[in-house]
This record gives structure tokens, sequence and C-alpha cells, in this order.
């Protein structure tokens, strides 16, 4: 014994204070030396807990076995900590009298000490514990064999197993529910059996224990005649688990065994099972499916239909070929899937004698497969369904013959386009405009000439989405068609082709037709291309008497509104119809981001010489005009005055003569210069047209437009509105943005007019050119 070492044991000896013998205890603990023994031993019998503790302490970290009857002793010790301590070291030393005493420990009545003694236990986990932890499972008191079995499933050997095992038949509820967890957690198919019994188990919660662990148990590493055992479970989800193991294993044992779950109770543990055949896919599988064909329900015969076509073998295409003469056309048609995913010549049989199905899925998914496979061989029958009784089989037969493209399909398609069925001809044109262009055009353009035809309006759509030149043409031509509905189809498909160049030119050329509608369709497929090759049609689409096509002309001109354009847009400002000058001039406004009255004016100052003269003459020849006709009406009223006075009337006679006749002249003048009723104003020479014509064609006419009866009264608001109702316009000033001033009254200032075409200038700047003639207005 060291000197460090006495002194130490002297003071746990002998020392007063009881703190100074436990950190004695606690230093001979560290130093480890076995001389101190004897010492620490005879201090586990001091008065002081804590001194008693360092002892116990000390003695298991120098692990001496002789101190274990005496430590054993204390396991009656009042304090907690003195026996938590003592325990703790006699899991720490493990010898089988350490064993024997936690195992004894067990029977103690207080949890603590149960609970203690168990984790002493795990932490040996020696056979030596199993053994004492077994025997206590024979304990009488539930609370001790419910401990054992905690401390069996910690430490989880073979021989715990056999201990848990045992414990299954326990009395006790919750004794075999902890087992059958623990035998759970080790997953030991060892216990599969023993879990198997007590599935039937009177409790509930150890029923469902005994589901779960077998669940847990249960895999690829169980042997198949005890996975075959477990579907006699009457738990699903334990029958569950052994098929997907099965799945796992893939041996004909394995095969034999899915093939034997074909019978289970449950549906969908039948499928499963149908299922991993199909994904095992040896011959075995397959040969058991199809004996099954003819043991099972409706649900597991399309689950075996299923699986026959993923696996794809000459033997599952036997099996699929039997399918099709089954009573459930559900099972009939999963086969028809399969064969089509096969494809070889035995399946192709069987798929044309599918199209003789008397229910119409089965038709339609035969005549998809055989589409899908391409199969020309099948052309014939494929043709002989565009005649099926169902919508669908006849679309369907269309789209088939669409991916078989061979010229006996394309002749089907052609042959379609006269179906009685509008879905069928439409589906048809599209198909043939997928597969050959150049063919399809001309036999599209036989149908829009063939007026007998019912596809004539299919035709036009597809030869619309064809988009070639050749096919432009031929719906050009169908605008003149006798039929409304034809024209408008034609219309509306020429509309969907004019999105790229290539038909420029036939576009061009087709507003030389003679038919307003064709130049229209025209123009408006130049203005939806908006390219600049389309220039030269739109300048001449300028020209065209329709005044919509000029319009559109226009619109098209400022939608390309590049510097090309800007020229040809204000020479329109010029055009005899206003409807081209107002569209004109409002396109140029936008382009050159001015107003449509700036544009015109710029125009206006360019060209004011000869339209100005021009103008000039027109206004001084009807001023002459008037002026003429004034005398010749007065001396006309002088003669007749002249032969009343001759008649023998006094000179007072001829007085009242003349003053007739300067007024009959009066009148006559101011009917060759009308004036405004309210503002008794002059307007400006009067049209020969007479105004209270109740045809709207013999109104005044101002600068191209119609303008209103002089007989009118302007300042009612109602007839204003029922002249706009009329003529389906605002007022002439309105169409370059500013509103016309309409409501006359008395006292308001005077409203210029032009002098040369009488209309109404009430702008809100004082113009230098009328916007309506063009002529320069006098200051």
């Amino acid at each position: 014994m060291e000197a460090r070492t006495k002194n130490l044991v002297k003071k746990l000896e002998r020392s007063v204070f009881a703190g100074n013998r436990a950190a004695a205890a606690e230093e001979l603990g560290k130093i480890g030396d076995p001389g101190a023994v004897p010492a620490l031993i005879n201090a586990l019998g001091h008065s002081n807990p804590k001194v008693r503790v360092a002892a116990v302490e000390a003695l298991g970290k120098i692990g001496s076995p002789g101190a274990v009857p005496w430590m054993i002793k204390l396991l009656n010790d009042p304090e907690k900590s003195v026996k938590k301590a003592v325990l703790g070291t006699l899991g720490k030393i493990g010898t089988p009298e350490a064993v024997s005493g936690l195992v004894n420990a067990l029977n103690y009545p207080d949890k603590f000490t149960q609970k203690e003694a168990v984790k002493a236990l795990i932490k040996i986990g020696s056979s030596e514990a199993v053994s004492g932890l077994k025997e206590a499972l024979d304990n009488p008191e539930n609370f001790v064999r419910r401990a054992s079995v905690i401390a069996l499933g910690k430490i989880g050997t073979e021989d715990a197993v056999r201990g848990l095992i045992k414990a299954l038949g326990d009395s006790d509820d919750q004794v075999r529910q902890k087992s059958v967890e623990a035998l759970g957690k080790i997953g030991s198919y060892e216990a599969v059996p023993k879990l198997m019994e007590t599935l039937k188990d009177s409790k509930l919660s150890v029923q469902e224990a005994a589901a779960e662990a077998l669940c847990m148990i249960i895999g690829p590493d169980v042997p198949v005649p005890l996975l075959i055992k477990v579907f006699e479970a009457p738990n699903r989800d334990v029958r569950k688990a052994s098929i997907e193991a099965l799945r796992a294993i893939e041996t004909t044992e394995a095969v034999s065994a899915l093939i034997r779950a074909l019978d289970d109770p449950d549906w969908y543990l039948r499928n499963r099972a149908v299922e991993h055949l199909g994904d095992i896919a040896s011959p075995e599988a397959v040969l058991g499916l199809v004996k099954a064909l003819d043991l099972h329900e409706n649900a597991v015969r399309k689950a075996i239909a299923g699986a026959l076509g993923r696996i794809g073998t000459p033997a599952s295409v036997s099996g699929l070929i039997k399918c099709l003469e089954d009573s459930d056309s559900s099972v009939r048609e999963v086969a028809v899937v399969g064969l089509g995913r096969i494809g070889t010549q035995e399946a192709v049989s069987g798929l044309l004698k599918a199209l003789k199905d008397s229910k119409s899925s089965v038709r339609e998914a035969s005549i998809s497969a055989l589409g899908t496979l391409g199969t020309n061989e099948a052309v014939p029958d494929l043709i002989a369904a565009l005649e099926d009784p169902e919508p669908s089989v006849r679309k369907t037969a269309v789209g088939a013959l669409e991916k078989i493209g061979t010229p006996d399909a394309i002749s089907g398609l052609h042959d379609a386009l006269d179906n009685p069925d509008g879905s069928v001809r439409k589906a048809a044109a599209k198909a043939l405009e997928k597969i050959d262009k150049s063919n399809t055009v001309e036999e599209l353009g036989k149908i829009l000439e063939d007026t007998g035809s019912s596809g004539r309006e299919a035709a036009a759509e597809s030869l619309g989405k064809i988009r070639t030149p050749s096919a432009v043409s031929a719906l050009i031509q169908s605008l003149e068609d006798s039929d409304s509905s034809m024209r408008e189809a034609a219309r509306a498909a020429l509309l969907e082709t004019m999105g790229t160049s290539n038909s420029v030119p036939i576009l061009i050329m087709g507003l030389d037709a003679p038919d307003k509608d064709v130049r229209s369709a025209s123009v408006e497929g130049l203005e939806r291309v908006g390219t600049a090759d389309t220039l030269p049609g739109l300048i001449k689409a300028l020209d065209d008497p329709d005044w919509y096509v000029g319009s559109t002309a226009v619109k098209a001109l400022e939608k390309i509104g590049t510097a090309d354009v800007v020229p040809v847009l204000r020479n329109c400002l010029r055009d005899d119809d206003s409807n081209i000058r107002i569209e004109a001039a409002r396109a140029l406004g936008n382009i050159n981001n001015t107003s449509s009255l700036e544009e015109f004016e710029f125009v206006m100052e360019l060209e004011e010489g000869g339209a100005g003269e021009e103008a000039g003459v027109k206004a001084g020849i009807l001023a002459e005009e008037a002026e003429v006709e004034a005398g010749i009406l007065a001396e006309e009223a002088e003669v007749e005055a002249g032969i009343l006075a001759e008649e023998g009337a006094g000179v007072k006679e001829e007085e009242r003569a003349g003053i007739r006749a300067e007024e009959k002249a009066g009148v006559e003048a101011i009917e060759a210069y009308p004036e405004c009723e309210p503002c008794t104003e002059s307007i400006g020479p009067a049209s020969p047209i007479n105004p209270d014509s109740d045809n709207p064609e013999d109104w005044i006419e101002i600068g191209g437009e119609l303008d209103y009866p002089e007989a009118m009264d302007y300042s009612d608001s109602s007839v204003e509105a029922e002249v706009a109702a009329i003529t389906g316009e605002a007022g002439k000033t309105e169409a370059f943005g500013m509103p016309q001033k309409t409501d006359f009254e008395e006292g308001e200032k005077e409203i210029p007019c032009c002098q040369a075409c009488s209309a109404i200038l009430d702008l809100p700047f004082e113009p230098n050119f009328c916007p309506f003639c063009g002529v320069r207005l006098k200051k």
C-alpha cells in the first residue's frame, strides 16, 4: 500500500467530518488500489449517506467482486441515492452474484428499485443476466414479470427472444403486449408462429401489437413456408406484408406462394399478387396467371390481363387472346391494350378479331392500337370502321388511318371527307392536312368545287391551316361561291392562313376580282401580313371603288408605319371619298405623333395654289350663276309689273307691282343663296339638289358626304339625334376629333362656314383650309 493510499484510508476511518471521509473515499476510487477495499467496505456502514454513496462508487471503480454481498445488503437502505449507487455498481461488476442480486431487486416493491435493477441487468447483458430474467418471468408479481420482459427486449439475444416468446403466454395483458412489442423490435422470425397465434389473443390491443410486430418481422429473409403460413393470418396488413415479401424473393417457390395469394379474401391483396406476378414475369408466373383466368372474378381477370400485357411473352399473348372471349368487356378492353403494346403478328391477329367486338370501347381500343402499330393490313378494316354506328369509333378510325399514312390509308381518308358525320369529315380533313400537303390541297380543292359535297366547309378550314399558295388560291376562288355559308367559311379560312408573306402575291391578285368580298378578304389578308412586300398591293387597293377596301388599305399602311408610307397617306388626303381622307389623316397623326388637322393643313399648304384657284373659280362660277338668275327673275318681275300698268292700273299700282317684283326677285335670290333659319345668316351657294326631298341622296352634298335637309330645325336636339340615327355618324368635324356645334341660339356669335362647300367650321382654332373640300378660306 502506498503512502498516499495509507493517508487516505486513515482519513476515511478517523476524520471527524463526514465530508472529509466522503472525499477520501472518492480519491481512493480514483487511485484504484485494491488495498483500500477493506476500508471502503467498512465505510458502507457509516451513518452518513454521502459517505456510503462515496464508498459504493469507489468499490465499483476498483471492481472488487468481494464487496458484492455487502452492497446487496444496502439494497434495503432507506436512501434512494444509496440504492441507485448500489444497483449501478452491481451492473458494473456484473458477476453472477451481482446478477443474482439485481434479479432479486426486481422483487422489491418500489418501482425505483425495479427500474434501476432493469437498467443494470441490461447493462450487463450476459447469459447469466438473461437466465436470471427468464427466471423472473415466473415471479408471481406482475410488475416483476413486466420489468423482466422489458430487460429481455433490450438485451435482444436469441436466449432473450426465447424468454420473450415464453412471455407471450403470460396471464397478464401488459406482459404479453410488452413481450410482443419487444419481439417486433428484435425482428426475429423465430417468433412468427407464436405471434400468429397471438393475433387471436383475447385482448384487442395485444392483437394489434402482434399484427404490427409481424409486419415488422416479415421480410425477404423469412422462409417462404413461413410466409405462406402468414396467409392464414386474420389481419389484412399481415397478409399484405407477406405478399410484399414474396415479391422481393422472386423464386419459384415465391411465385407459387403468390399464385396461392390469388385466393386471398381481400380484392386489393389479390390484385397486388397479380401485379407482383406480372413484375416477376417468369414462365411459371405467366402459366399461373393464365390458369387463374378460369378461376377468379372479373376484377382479378382484368388485373391478370393487364399483367400479361406487361409481360409480353408469346405465352402471355395466348393468354390475352383468351381474354378476348371474356364475358366482361373491361377485361377484353385491357387485353386489347396489352396486345397493342406487344405488337407481334399474333397480337395483330387478335386486334383484328377485336374490331368485331360487340362493345364500342373494345373496338375503339383495337383501332387505336392498330393505328399505333401502323399495320397496313388493317387499313380495309379501319376504312370499314368509318361506318361504325359509334361516333367515337369513327373518329378513332380516322386517327388510326392518319398514323398509318399509306396510300390506301390516305384514300380512305379522302372517302371520309364525304362521311355524313361532320366531326368525321373535319377529323379526316385535318388528318389529310398533316399527311401530304401537296396531294391534300388538290383533293380538298376538288371538294370545294363539288357543290354537292357535304364536306366543303371542313375542306376550307383545312386549306386555311395548310397555308400554301395553292391553298390560298383555292380559298380565294371560293369567295365567289354561290353559297353564302361557303363564302363565309372560305373567308374565315383565309384569315387563318394569312400570317406569312408567301401568300402575298395571290392576295394582290385577289384585288382584281370583280366581287367586292374577294377584294375585301384580300386586303384584310394583306393587313394581317403587315410586311413591307404588301405595300404595292395596298397602294393598289387605295383606288378600289369600294370604300371599305380603301379604308382597310389605309389601316394596313398605318400598321406598316415606315417612311415610305407617309407620302402615300398624305396623297390620300386629296381622295374624293371622305372616309379615305379621314382615315388617312388619323393614320398620319398616329405615325407622326401629330393631330389629324395638322397633317391636313400641311398637305393643303403644299398644294395651296392649284386647290385654291380651283375652289375660287368654282365659288365664282356659282356666285355668277346666282346673280344671273336673280337678274332674270327681276326682269321678269318688271315686265309683269309693266303689263299690269298697261292694263289700267295707276301709278300707285305700278309701285306696288314693282315692290312685288323686287320681293319675288329677293325670294329667288334667297333660294340661290340659302340662309340658316335660326340665325338668318347665308351659308353659301346652294346645290342644285332638292333640299326638301325625302330621299337622303337628294340632300345637300358637302365635301363628299350628305348634309341634312334645310327644312330641319337644328335647334331641336331630338331632331339632331334623329339625324344621327339615320346617317349613323356624327357631325363632319367629329371625324377630326372636334364636336360640331349645333345649338343655334339668338345672340350667339356667328359660326364660320366654307364658302365653297358650305361646311360649318366650328373648330378650336381658325384654319387656313377647309378640312372637307381643301379650299383656302377667306379671312
